[in-house]
Protein backbone atom coordinates (compact mmCIF):
# COMPACT_ATOMS: atom_id res chain seq x y z
CA UNK A 1 0.00 0.00 0.00
CA UNK A 2 1.43 3.15 -0.81
CA UNK A 3 1.70 6.35 1.73
CA UNK A 4 -0.15 8.13 -1.03
CA UNK A 5 -3.39 5.65 -0.03
CA UNK A 6 -2.75 5.57 3.39
CA UNK A 7 -2.98 9.22 3.51
CA UNK A 8 -6.50 8.77 1.89
CA UNK A 9 -7.90 6.38 4.22
CA UNK A 10 -6.65 8.46 7.55
CA UNK A 11 -8.70 11.39 5.53
CA UNK A 12 -11.97 9.09 4.74
CA UNK A 13 -11.02 8.12 8.78
CA UNK A 14 -10.57 3.93 7.85
CA UNK A 15 -8.86 1.59 9.47
CA UNK A 16 -6.97 -0.93 7.42
CA UNK A 17 -8.88 -3.92 8.68
CA UNK A 18 -11.82 -1.93 7.49
CA UNK A 19 -10.67 -2.29 3.60
CA UNK A 20 -11.13 -5.94 3.99
CA UNK A 21 -15.22 -5.84 4.47
CA UNK A 22 -16.79 -5.83 1.42
CA UNK A 23 -17.85 -2.84 -0.27
CA UNK A 24 -21.13 -2.66 0.66
CA UNK A 25 -20.29 -2.77 3.85
CA UNK A 26 -17.83 -0.69 4.23
CA UNK A 27 -20.02 2.15 2.74
CA UNK A 28 -22.87 1.59 5.15
CA UNK A 29 -20.29 1.51 8.47
CA UNK A 30 -18.41 4.93 7.06
CA UNK A 31 -22.19 6.68 6.34
CA UNK A 32 -23.48 5.22 9.59
CA UNK A 33 -19.93 7.04 11.00
CA UNK A 34 -20.63 10.26 9.20
CA UNK A 35 -24.45 10.52 10.07
CA UNK A 36 -25.82 11.83 13.71
CA UNK A 37 -29.23 9.91 13.39
CA UNK A 38 -29.00 6.32 12.94
CA UNK A 39 -29.55 4.81 9.49
CA UNK A 40 -30.27 1.30 11.15
CA UNK A 41 -34.69 1.11 11.22
CA UNK A 42 -34.04 -2.29 13.51
CA UNK A 43 -35.08 -1.15 17.13
CA UNK A 44 -37.89 0.58 15.69
CA UNK A 45 -39.16 -2.98 13.76
CA UNK A 46 -38.51 -4.42 16.88
CA UNK A 47 -40.81 -2.41 19.27
CA UNK A 48 -43.37 -2.37 16.31
CA UNK A 49 -43.25 -5.71 16.42
CA UNK A 50 -43.19 -5.97 20.35
CA UNK A 51 -46.63 -3.32 19.86
CA UNK A 52 -48.57 -5.76 17.87
CA UNK A 53 -47.61 -8.55 19.85
CA UNK A 54 -49.60 -6.86 22.70
CA UNK A 55 -52.27 -6.32 20.23
CA UNK A 56 -52.34 -10.28 19.26
CA UNK A 57 -53.05 -11.05 22.88
CA UNK A 58 -56.11 -8.30 23.42
CA UNK A 59 -57.20 -10.01 19.82
CA UNK A 60 -57.39 -13.32 21.10
CA UNK A 61 -59.32 -12.69 23.97
CA UNK A 62 -61.77 -10.36 22.38
CA UNK A 63 -62.39 -11.31 18.57
CA UNK A 64 -60.55 -13.64 16.92
CA UNK A 65 -61.41 -12.70 13.47
CA UNK A 66 -59.47 -9.11 13.95
CA UNK A 67 -55.95 -11.47 14.05
CA UNK A 68 -55.69 -11.07 10.03
CA UNK A 69 -56.54 -7.38 9.81
CA UNK A 70 -53.83 -7.13 12.57
CA UNK A 71 -51.22 -9.30 10.83
CA UNK A 72 -52.01 -7.61 7.55
CA UNK A 73 -51.74 -4.17 9.18
CA UNK A 74 -48.09 -5.61 11.03
CA UNK A 75 -46.97 -6.30 7.58
CA UNK A 76 -48.00 -2.89 5.91
CA UNK A 77 -45.78 -1.06 8.46
CA UNK A 78 -42.79 -3.60 8.46
CA UNK A 79 -42.26 -3.15 5.02
CA UNK A 80 -43.27 0.44 4.88
CA UNK A 81 -40.13 1.09 7.25
CA UNK A 82 -37.46 -0.78 5.45
CA UNK A 83 -39.05 0.98 2.20
CA UNK A 84 -37.81 3.81 4.23
CA UNK A 85 -34.70 2.40 5.53
CA UNK A 86 -33.42 2.23 1.89
CA UNK A 87 -34.68 5.67 0.80
CA UNK A 88 -32.94 7.19 3.67
CA UNK A 89 -29.91 5.15 2.82
CA UNK A 90 -30.05 6.12 -0.77
CA UNK A 91 -29.91 9.98 0.54
CA UNK A 92 -26.90 9.58 2.85
CA UNK A 93 -25.38 8.17 -0.42
CA UNK A 94 -26.01 10.82 -2.61
CA UNK A 95 -25.22 13.39 -0.22
CA UNK A 96 -21.58 11.38 1.13
CA UNK A 97 -21.09 10.28 -3.31
CA UNK A 98 -17.56 11.91 -3.38
CA UNK A 99 -16.18 10.13 0.09
CA UNK A 100 -17.94 6.72 -1.33
CA UNK A 101 -16.25 6.89 -4.87
CA UNK A 102 -12.94 7.57 -3.11
CA UNK A 103 -13.56 4.58 -1.23
CA UNK A 104 -14.72 2.26 -4.01
CA UNK A 105 -11.47 3.90 -5.87
CA UNK A 106 -9.38 2.68 -3.01
CA UNK A 107 -10.70 -0.51 -2.88
CA UNK A 108 -10.15 -1.18 -6.62
CA UNK A 109 -6.37 0.03 -6.57
CA UNK A 110 -5.86 -2.99 -3.19
CA UNK A 111 -8.32 -5.28 -4.12
CA UNK A 112 -7.96 -5.51 -7.93
CA UNK A 113 -10.84 -7.48 -9.46
CA UNK A 114 -12.45 -7.99 -6.33
CA UNK A 115 -9.00 -10.40 -5.63
CA UNK A 116 -6.31 -9.88 -3.36
CA UNK A 117 -3.98 -7.65 -4.78
CA UNK A 118 -0.86 -10.09 -5.23
CA UNK A 119 -2.97 -12.36 -6.97
CA UNK A 120 -3.42 -9.44 -9.90
CA UNK A 121 -0.53 -7.74 -9.64
CA UNK A 122 2.82 -9.15 -10.47
CA UNK A 123 5.84 -8.67 -8.67
CA UNK A 124 8.02 -7.18 -10.98
CA UNK A 125 5.57 -4.40 -11.74
CA UNK A 126 6.32 -3.26 -7.76
CA UNK A 127 10.02 -4.29 -8.37
CA UNK A 128 10.11 -1.92 -11.28
CA UNK A 129 8.81 0.63 -9.19
CA UNK A 130 10.90 -0.08 -5.56
CA UNK A 131 13.90 -1.94 -6.77
CA UNK A 132 16.34 -4.13 -4.42
CA UNK A 133 14.51 -2.04 -1.55
CA UNK A 134 11.01 -4.13 -2.19
CA UNK A 135 12.91 -7.37 -1.70
CA UNK A 136 14.44 -6.28 1.74
CA UNK A 137 11.16 -4.84 2.88
CA UNK A 138 9.38 -8.19 1.77
CA UNK A 139 12.29 -9.86 3.54
CA UNK A 140 11.84 -8.27 6.90
CA UNK A 141 7.99 -7.84 6.90
CA UNK A 142 6.74 -11.45 5.22
CA UNK A 143 6.04 -14.46 7.70
CA UNK A 144 4.90 -17.30 5.58
CA UNK A 145 3.59 -19.68 8.54
CA UNK A 146 1.52 -16.73 10.26
CA UNK A 147 -2.04 -16.62 8.86
CA UNK A 148 -3.13 -13.13 8.94
CA UNK A 149 -3.13 -10.32 6.04
CA UNK A 150 0.06 -7.79 6.17
CA UNK A 151 -0.41 -4.32 4.41
CA UNK A 152 3.30 -3.48 4.05
CA UNK A 153 3.46 0.64 3.54
CA UNK A 154 5.90 1.49 0.12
Amino acid sequence: MSKKNIKKCEKLDLNMSDLFKKTDNLIKSHISKKTDYSIDFTKLKKVISSNFIKLYKAANKTDKSFIGALKAQEVKQLKGLTHLEKRFMKAQKIKHKDEIERIKALKHVLFPNNSLQEREINFSEFYKDYGEDFINILKSNLKPFVNKFIIISL
